[in-house]
């Protein structure tokens, strides 16, 4: 009887063996066999992803100078305080250096009340002359900003001047030495309003923003 479940031990244990083996070598050509193409036919191709369409700017475009959009609003909002002096205009701004030529005598405040206005930064892309600068703003209904929008403007928006100089051209004056703008200006030690000596034609235009509004 023992002799009987000895060898139906050893019957059951070949068979487990045996069928094992038979299942990895099973699994071996499974792994070995070649992948069937994939038929594309009747599946439609993937849409192509769509190109994203640039958004134009709203700003007002110049023939000959092209205008700035630093702002969503393509714009500058600010308030001029017509009841504060010009002394009392620049300290709004908190300069870290002042010109001393830019005084009550040459630049008299001339508005009245509290008015707000919106301010265009314009850049040219070409030297031009003088009157064309005004003619190019005139021409899109724009008019240079004067030195009481410029400092409105330097107080508001303090790191603008550090981006680009912004002049004033409505507020240019003749000295001796030529034609000078107001000027916001900076670099990495601060922020300067001065009296800058602008040169026609001059090349150096494209890094000047001129300060505009709507007439």
């Amino acid at each position: 009887m023992k002799s009987k479940d000895k060898n139906l031990t050893i019957v059951i244990v070949t068979l487990v063996v045996l069928a094992i083996l038979v299942g990895r070598w099973f699994q071996q050509r499974s792994a070995q066999a070649p992948v069937a193409p994939v038929s594309t036919q009747g599946i439609a191709p993937a849409a192509p992803q769509a190109t994203p369409v640039p958004v134009e700017s709203t700003a007002p475009a110049l023939e000959g100078a092209k205008a700035l959009t630093p702002k969503p609003s393509s714009s500058f909002s600010v308030v001029i305080d017509y009841r504060k002096s010009l002394a009392q205009m620049i300290e709004a701004g908190g300069y870290d250096e002042v010109e001393f030529a830019t005084t009550a005598e040459r630049f008299p405040v001339t508005g009245k009340g509290e008015i707000k206005r919106e301010l265009y930064l314009v850049k040219f892309d070409k030297p031009m002359s003088n009157d064309e600068i005004i003619r190019k703003l005139d021409s899109q209904g724009l008019r240079a900003a004067t030195i009481e929008e410029l400092l409105a403007l330097g107080a508001k928006y303090r790191d603008e001047q550090l981006k680009y100089w912004i002049v004033s051209f409505g507020s240019s004056i003749v000295l001796d030495d030529g034609l000078h703008v107001p000027l916001l200006s900076g670099d990495n030690r601060g922020r300067y309003f001065s009296l800058s000596f602008f040169e026609e034609e001059n090349v150096g235009i494209v890094l000047y923003r001129f300060l505009a509004a709507r007439k």
